[in-house]
């Protein structure tokens, strides 16, 4: 068993954009339009919210726009940083091997730099947290 297990990483893969590698390491966006990246939608919509199932609420932790892929999963890596600070060292440890984890964050950026959605939940014994990070072109 690895150490997501109390921790779920989902990526929503609502677009057919895909990043292809071209020239000398450099890489190229395609399949999503030009109002997409550039101009007044662009950028990434980053969330946190705090629920508590049992109590039957929802408490927003934070709500950022951020203008890159990068910036966005800093602020994410922030909220969570802060989030695990709070929580016992069980449900600690998945959190914070996430975030040493280099590799989770590539795909992350990966995913997002195709015009994808990205969610990291992380589990305590009463309170789910969920820290996403979504296209401003495709906030839902």
């Amino acid at each position: 068993m690895d150490e997501y297990t109390s921790s779920r990483l989902a990526v929503g893969l609502e677009h057919s954009s895909s990043l292809e590698k071209v020239g000398l390491g450099g890489w190229a966006l395609y399949g999503i339009g030009r109002d997409q990246a550039i101009g007044a939608g662009a950028g990434y919509r980053c969330e946190a919210v705090a629920h508590a199932p049992h109590e039957g609420h929802s408490v927003s932790l934070g709500l950022r726009s951020a203008a890159t892929p990068r910036l966005a999963l800093r602020w994410l890596r922030g909220r969570a940083t802060d989030i695990t600070d709070q929580l016992d060292a069980p449900a600690a440890r998945p959190v914070r091997h996430w975030l040493s984890d280099q590799a989770a964050h590539e795909y992350a950026l990966l995913a997002l730099t195709r015009g994808d959605s990205y969610l990291f939940t992380i589990y305590d014994e009463a309170t789910r947290y969920t820290l996403s990070v979504s296209p401003a072109w495709n906030a839902k």
